[in-house]
């Protein structure tokens, strides 16, 4: 499976109560519609810069084989002993993204790698 580079581009619009205090690794996720398998990109960012009524743009580069992603941006907690629980992860109030299960905020349902 030969994967290529893809250049991603999300804008976030902080329109919640304040910026966030904490450091938190941003982590950029694709996971594959088919199969289920999950292509990871930390994201060079401070997520404590977004502030309250602004926008900021994230990029990254994931490698992923061609076909229908989702995509997802993940803001765990930055202990190592709380990471994998998704109830200290950051939430987006906006509707319809959270996903309890995982601790992730799906930015797109659909994304077309390489077609």
């Amino acid at each position: 499976m030969e994967a290529g580079a893809e250049r991603v581009t999300a804008t976030i619009r902080n329109e919640g109560f304040s910026n966030l205090y904490n450091p938190r690794p941003v982590i950029l996720v694709l996971r594959d519609r088919a199969t289920g398998r999950m292509e990871r990109v930390t994201v060079a960012t401070d997520p404590r810069r977004w502030m309250l009524g602004e926008s900021t743009q994230v990029h990254a580069t994931a490698k992923a084989p061609p076909g229908e992603y989702e995509i997802l941006l993940h803001l765990p907690d930055a202990a190592e002993s709380l990471r994998g629980r998704p109830e200290y992860a950051v939430r987006f109030a906006n509707d319809g993204v959270w996903e309890a299960a995982t601790g992730m905020n799906r930015l797109a349902e659909t994304a077309t790698v390489g077609r």
